[in-house]
């Protein structure tokens, strides 16, 4: 108990802004990470929830509809969000033109989408998804009406407040399908939780933030947001084709039971790293966007060293005990995913670089350097992924991933090191010490796997606390002989997450 009031002030400390812009991130950064953390054990409840109650099929046909509607929503992406984030001037004279412009961009998604479901449904094959995306539709129409004043909540680091109203949102969200499902056991409860994240993240960001936008949209004010937004538009339009290719891929070619399959499977290999990904995405390219040049290199360095040094571990940590994992958190049912997680594990792992990539030029104000990664890993899905579906099934399309992870990364890779802005051997530090220290981890748990097999959810979260402690072990070994900045970089980030209170 004597313990309890300084760790308290602590904590209390760490949801405090700070002047330092460094700081902030690094506190911002930490709330997020915890708030992604509660966000998603309450999604843990939802998907072992859903996957009791729910059949793959209906997972798949849901995946359709939303498919669907994103196909047509990418095209007319304007990329203001970005824009207002990047803007070095006050941007609240552009605020009602961004709105005004969200209003009507997904009034016309809404529009077309309702009209053009019943194609759709003929293309997939299946036409129960016609009145399932017509209702997506129209929550999307209302999602046009969100509080244009949270922008503010990224572009000012106030991570804080950011964190409360993601998690407000998902918990609207999450009470909804699970309700929904007890009581409808079918694919409508997924929607109606849909259009419940879409109604409470308009009424909540008018609760979170004072800003009050106006119907007022100016052409100049246009002009100037797409100057900057036009690179993120065009790369949104890509981005969509890597990350819904290869789930389009596999709905038309295998049909609605595969990709129920799939797209779990996805989610869960790319756990680790979608969540920093979407974590420090969020706070590193307001960060990248304020720091002078001569401060950029450093701390693309200390970020990077830190993200590899758990996004590594937990994708190789997912690869090996991926069919545990299916098999207790999921159901004997959805064992058929377990090859597919392995496989996208490796993906995901060549994805770290791309977390903090993408947010580096896109900060400093270079985003076609993203655009053309996403090029690079588009281009590579293009030629690999209806071959291998094809060939080896579903399965396939995780290897095609795999192959468009790493060209996406080269990407990154090649223009850092062609612009001076790391050396090969940094980049060999930055990536060999947590690679050996998760491979040395990966050895362990299959040494301990055949000592004793894992037999239920205790002894699965028993053998991840064990890998996690090998590698740490691993880590900090090799770290020593490497000169200790791995964790110098963590102690920095705790001295700054949790300051010692002033007396």
């Amino acid at each position: 108990m004597v313990l309890v009031g300084p760790l308290l002030r602590m904590f209390h400390l760490m949801w405090q802004d700070s002047p330092a812009t460094g700081d902030q991130l690094v506190r911002g950064s930490f709330v997020l990470v915890v708030g992604r953390l509660v966000i998603k054990v309450i999604q843990f409840v939802r998907t072992i929830v859903i996957a009791h109650l729910l059949f793959p099929e209906d997972l798949g046909l849901f995946g359709l509809a939303a498919l669907s509607l994103g196909f047509i929503d990418i095209f007319l992406q304007p990329g203001f969000y970005a824009a207002l984030v990047h803007e070095k001037e006050d941007i609240h004279k552009y605020l009602d033109t961004a709105w005004s412009g969200q209003i009507m961009r997904n009034m016309l998604i809404g529009t077309i989408v309702f009209f053009a479901a019943p194609f759709l449904g003929d293309f997939f094959g299946h036409p129960e998804i016609v009145s399932l995306t017509r209702v997506l539709a129209l929550s999307v129409v209302l999602a046009g009406f969100e509080n244009i004043g949270v922008v503010f909540f990224q572009k000012e680091l106030r991570f804080n407040r950011k964190f409360l109203l993601d998690t407000s949102v998902v918990l609207c969200e999450v009470v909804s399908v699970i309700i929904a499902a007890f009581i409808l056991r079918n694919v409508w409860a997924l929607v109606i939780g849909g259009i419940a994240n879409r109604v409470a993240s308009v009424i909540l960001s008018f609760v979170f933030h004072p800003y009050r936008p106006k119907f007022a949209p100016k052409m100049s004010a246009f002009r100037h947001l797409f100057r900057y937004g036009k690179w993120v538009s065009l790369g949104a339009v890509v981005n969509y084709f890597v990350g819904q290719g290869d789930n389009f891929s596999v709905g038309k070619l295998s049909g609605p039971k595969e990709l129920g399959y799939y797209q779990p499977a996805f989610a869960l290999a790319l756990l680790p790293v979608a969540e920093f990904g979407r974590v420090l995405g969020n706070a590193l390219f307001p960060l990248f966007a304020k720091l002078d040049i001569d401060k950029r290199d450093g701390a693309f360095i200390r970020v990077a060293r830190l993200i590899f040094a758990f996004t590594i571990p937990g994708s190789l940590g997912i690869f090996v005990l991926a069919p545990d994992i299916v098999r207790l958190l999921y159901g004997e049912r959805w064992l058929p995913m377990a090859p597919l997680v392995s496989v996208l594990a490796l993906y995901a792992l060549v994805r770290s670089f791309d977390v903090v990539g993408a947010p580096f030029f896109n900060g400093i104000g270079r985003p076609k350097i993203s655009t053309f990664a996403l090029f690079a890993q588009c281009g590579t899905m293009a030629v690999f992924l209806v071959p291998l579906i094809l060939q080896l099934g579903t399965v396939g399309a995780a290897w095609a991933m795999l192959a468009s992870g790493i060209a996406s990364s080269l990407v990154y890779i090649g223009t850092m090191i062609h612009d001076k802005l790391l050396r090969v051997r940094e980049l060999l530090f930055l990536v060999a010490v947590p690679l050996v220290a998760g491979v040395g981890m990966t050895y362990a748990i299959k040494g301990f796997e055949r000592l004793h097999s894992i037999t239920n959810i205790f002894e699965l979260f028993l053998f991840v606390a064990l890998g996690g402690s090998v590698y740490f072990l691993f880590l900090w070994y090799l770290d020593r002989l490497c000169g200790g900045e791995t964790f110098e970089q963590i102690k920095w980030v705790r001295v700054r997450v949790f300051p010692r209170p002033n007396k």
